[in-house]
């Protein structure tokens, strides 16, 4: 994503101000904040966590002071979310749990500083908190996944909403932006703005999802493509076949209408969001949608080619599940 000199500017102020705060830490504490800063920053993610209030004041207007509070925010709560993944992927120990502590806390500092942590905003944000809780608690129950006793009913609980509840946390960007321009209750932006970010979180994870389901496998982990791929191999697999790692690695190369039925469902979300962003004109925020899309459609016509060499490669024809 290419950023504007103005929006570099503003990321990197909120990205100095959580090194200088990071710095400032306790020896221990400050250790652990390092290296994870480090990743934090780099991400294209982090990019969209802080600059969230600037794009929405093209459509609703916000005071920059008020913008940088909440980007600053908004970034803690991302590093927050990035750790709490990393500790549920394996990717950190639980010895990174203080820094988790240390991230939310200053997401919540920022969200006092604008008087967000009490009424109608309180009640949204401990709303987006229990709805993510309760979709990490059923990603978790079915680790450590084998594919080929996995249940149904772990499998099914796999949805887009799933995966958009688990980000509903970064969601409240959007809710407290509202609340700080006093829009409104009847105004439509109120249902269009978080509409269109839950629907650009969930088209991004199941993007993510579509290049990362083996490796995920491989490591016990379902996501929302592996379990699709689950159930359509075991709708179409003969009763004897089990859905082992290696069987679901072979099917995947010729289950073509699994593979466009995960991408009508990416880009059904993009198209919701656009949508939902449409009567704002061509704002930033549609055109981050769009360059989303675009990227990612990208990545999909790889996996295909990918998918069809090897098909050629071992004389195999695409197949229909």
């Amino acid at each position: 994503m290419q950023l504007s000199s103005a929006e570099a500017s503003c990321f990197n102020a909120v990205v100095v101000q959580l090194h200088e705060e990071s710095s400032a830490l306790p020896r221990a504490l400050c250790a652990l904040a390092a290296p994870t800063l480090e990743r934090l920053v780099a991400g294209e993610f982090s990019q969209i966590a802080a600059l969230l209030p600037w794009w929405l004041a093209e459509i609703v207007p916000l005071p920059d002071d008020r913008c940088a509070v909440l980007g600053r925010a908004g970034l803690y709560a991302w590093w927050h979310g990035q750790i709490h993944d990393e500790i549920i992927d394996g990717g950190l120990t639980p010895d990174a749990l203080p820094l988790a502590q240390h991230t939310f806390t200053q997401t919540l500092n920022g969200y006092a500083a604008l008087g967000l942590l009490a009424g109608a905003p309180w009640a949204n944000l401990a709303a987006r908190l229990e709805a993510s809780a309760a979709a990490y608690a059923e990603e978790v129950s079915a680790r450590p996944v084998d594919p080929a006793t996995v249940s149904d009913e772990l499998l099914a609980a796999w949805t887009p909403d799933l995966l958009m509840d688990r980000a509903a946390p970064f969601g409240f960007t959007v809710t407290a932006h509202l609340h700080l321009a006093c829009v409104p209750g009847d105004d439509r932006r109120w249902e269009d703005l978080p509409a269109a970010v839950r629907c650009l979180t969930g088209a991004r994870q199941i993007a993510d999802d579509a290049s990362d389901w083996l490796d995920d496998l491989r490591a016990a982990q379902l996501n929302w493509v592996s379990a699709r791929l689950i159930r359509d191999f075991r709708a179409n697999a003969s009763a004897a076949a089990e859905g082992t790692l290696e069987r679901l690695a072979g099917y995947e190369l010729r289950a073509e209408r699994s593979w466009e039925e995960v991408e009508r469902t990416y880009n059904a979300l993009c198209c919701q969001a656009i949508q939902r962003l449409a009567p704002y004109g061509n704002c930033r925020l549609s055109a981050l949608v769009q360059a989303q899309r675009d990227h990612d459609i990208t990545i999909f016509a790889q996996l295909r080619e990918r998918r069809a060499r090897l098909c050629a490669l071992f004389g195999l024809g695409a197949y229909g599940g």
